[in-house]
């Protein structure tokens, strides 16, 4: 049996060398940084940091190379701007390699689309890992995690994600209409599930791997990202944010509600299976 609050990220992952000898990580087009982690899980913090190091980062908008996104039909010789995983879902129907046209990016830190909008549906990192990983050997692969009840009141409080997830057809998200707890159960199973998978299938691989806990010390956070990138450590943190300022901002108040639950007696523990 598995208690609630081992859902945060059961077994800290050490993350690995990842640079040859003394030399920095090569980062570019052909050695991208894919982010495996879920919505809500630090993707605008992470990149915040790459981009504070002038790399180029998507984060949720591509722009879309005209040949490969038919669908779109953009004016020739024009790129468009659309979804990273409306992109690579396309990509993934025709049997392409999932990036391929999604424009031109050292750094994917959000490659999936969550029906927000009215848009498709797609999680690559929980539909399509094997693929990304053959595709893409190369590849520094990174999955932030956060305790799992935090992740899912940052999910309760984005729009309607708690829903548009429900929606996706993902695994083991099969929407029970007899509870808001017992929908909130489900999705803390699913994102403990999410990084079991990703955790157990990146270890049978050999491809560059780190894990780190986003709402650890940031020193510390920075610190493993600087060890696995040769990237400054001061590139991460709030005080460095752009785009992910409202997102610092959430996590310390989630955080701040769960430490007042923490130290409340009565409060019970759900347990899984």
């Amino acid at each position: 049996m598995l208690a609630l609050a081992s859902l945060a990220v059961p077994g800290p992952h050490a993350p690995a060398a990842l640079a040859d000898g003394d030399q920095p990580r090569t980062i570019d087009g052909s050695h991208p940084v894919i982010n495996l982690g879920l919505p809500k899980s630090g993707s605008s913090s992470v990149a915040d940091f790459f981009q504070c190091a002038g790399l180029r980062t998507s984060h949720h908008d591509c722009d879309v190379v005209p040949q490969i996104d038919v669908a779109r039909r953009p004016r020739p010789g024009r790129q468009k701007k659309t979804t990273c995983g409306g992109c690579a879902e396309r990509n993934a129907e025709a049997g392409r390699p999932l990036l391929l046209g999604c424009g031109e990016y050292d750094v994917w830190a959000q490659m999936d689309v969550d029906g927000d909008g009215g848009r498709v549906c797609f999680l690559p990192q929980v539909t399509h890992l094997s693929e990304l990983l053959e595709q893409y050997p190369n590849a520094l692969f990174l999955l932030p995690t956060r305790p799992a009840d935090h992740w899912v009141a940052s999910v309760n409080n984005w729009n309607n994600m708690h829903e548009r997830l429900f929606q996706c057809g993902l695994p083991g998200l099969n929407l029970d209409h007899s509870s808001d707890k017992a929908q909130d159960d489900l999705l803390k199973q699913f994102y403990y599930n999410h990084t079991l998978s990703v955790r157990e299938f990146m270890a049978t691989q050999s491809s560059a791997f780190i894990e780190f806990d986003i709402e650890e010390k940031e020193e510390l956070v920075g610190a493993q990202l600087a060890e696995a990138t040769g990237l400054p450590a001061s590139c991460w943190g709030k005080s460095n944010c752009k785009r992910s300022c409202e997102f610092w901002q959430e996590m310390e108040k989630i955080r701040q509600q769960w430490d007042h639950l923490d130290r409340e007696p009565h409060k019970s523990e759900a347990v899984f299976g």
